[in-house]
């Protein structure tokens, strides 16, 4: 609903904050810088979870290395810049979902999505961030299918890697 909401606007950009995310002073300015030193991203992730592979792409004024990584999910949607460009492809792909949002939003090869990340979180995180309703990491692993029953996701990920993979070493 959010990029829906933004797409109804007539702003060029937006960012994309979830409400256990505290920002900073300098958050803004950072937030722009970066979009400055990626000019042809489509979307900047500007909280994530994992930086594995990360290969940087360029520097902001304020700082800030932006680049992809080579191995994911990244994790969290948490803070995001988006451009309306941006915003019209992931709306449009994403219409029906068959990933976890977090998950699909960073699968810029498979929306034609430009897509980077920030190397380091430009936004913390509120005390709200240790409360959830969604579950814990031992509620998950209870429930867990058998290994066995995991055999088409553990396929999936693995094509999705070396997509990842040529996704970042091929594109600007």
């Amino acid at each position: 609903m959010a990029l829906q909401q933004f797409l109804a606007s007539q702003d060029q950009m937006a960012v994309v904050i979830e409400d256990d995310v505290a920002l900073d002073i300098d958050f803004l300015a950072r937030a722009v810088a970066a979009k400055n030193a990626a000019p042809n991203a489509d979307l900047i992730k500007l909280v994530n979870h994992r930086w594995n592979g990360f290969r940087a792409m360029g520097r902001s004024s304020k700082g800030d290395i932006v680049g992809r990584c080579l191995f994911g999910p990244q994790g969290s949607t948490a803070c995001y810049l988006v451009t309306r460009k941006g915003a019209e492809k992931i709306v449009k792909s994403l219409a029906i979902m068959s990933l976890p949002w977090d998950v699909a939003v960073e699968r810029g090869w498979d929306m034609n999505v430009s897509i980077v990340s920030t190397r380091a979180n430009i936004a913390g995180f509120s005390r709200l961030q240790r409360t959830t309703m969604i579950g814990w990491r031992r509620d998950y692993r209870a429930a867990k299918a058998p290994a066995w029953r995991r055999i088409p996701a553990h396929i999936f990920r693995t094509v999705d890697f070396f997509r990842r993979i040529a996704y970042v070493l091929t594109t600007p």
